[in-house]
């Protein structure tokens, strides 16, 4: 298993649940964040734009240890790579995304979590006991520039999927989606509330058996078709 972002072979989710078990946590996280801003690919190297950019193109390699307190390597390795928008090829749910405005997302981010202490301190151990505290996480990172619905849903529940920090997803959360919203409205009625769609889901994924990031992504499949 390769762990180093410089070497081809290289796999983003590898390396977050490595550096969870090494106790690495806001480096797993951190990573996690980056990968869900950037976007994998098809093809022999799916990750190569998520670890050409964590390992700073050469110039500073962006560690959580090295951007927590000071956002200026990622505004140098980015804006200093010389990467066109075509060569940083970011995933399909980040396709209208560019390397400047991966810069902001990036700064964004960081400032947020310095605002909480740390990683953890907000992901982690914010709204516990808040029945709601999906939607709340989902609400606080509208913090972040550009990480609109479906970037907070990917990021949340890939935190959850890896087992780095327990936020088992509440719903599909509808309000602001695209795919899946059409794909809700294909299958209960076009005529429906967001609200009435969202209870539908619930129903739905309970009598399936399945999660809601698997529904979801059922519902964003079934409106293409």
């Amino acid at each position: 298993m390769v762990h180093e972002p410089s070497a081809l072979g290289w796999n983003a989710h590898s390396a977050i649940v490595a550096q969870k078990q090494g106790g690495d946590l806001e480096e797993a996280t951190w990573l996690a964040f980056l990968t869900v801003a950037i976007g994998g690919r098809g093809g022999q190297d799916p990750w190569r734009a998520v670890r050409f950019t964590y390992s700073g193109f050469g110039l500073h390699p962006l560690r959580w240890s090295a951007v927590r307190d000071d956002q200026q390597p990622i505004i140098e390795s980015i804006t200093r790579s010389n990467w066109t928008r075509a060569e940083l090829m970011f995933g399909n749910h980040r396709k209208f995304e560019s390397p400047e405005r991966l810069v902001k997302t990036l700064v964004t981010y960081a400032e947020a979590v310095r605002e909480h202490g740390s990683q953890r301190a907000w992901l982690a151990e914010s709204h516990l006991g808040d029945p709601a505290r999906f939607s709340r996480l989902m609400a606080d990172l509208g913090a972040v520039s550009r990480f609109g619905r479906l970037a907070r849903y990917d990021f949340l529940t890939l935190l959850w999927s890896l087992d780095l920090f327990d936020l088992v997803p509440d719903g599909v959360h509808l309000d602001g989606a695209t795919g899946p919203l059409r794909g809700a409205r294909r299958v209960f009625g076009s005529s429906l509330a967001i609200g009435e769609l969202e209870r539908e889901t619930v129903e739905l994924a309970s009598e399936l058996r399945v999660t809601y990031p698997a529904l979801e992504d059922a519902l964003c499949n079934w409106q293409k078709h």
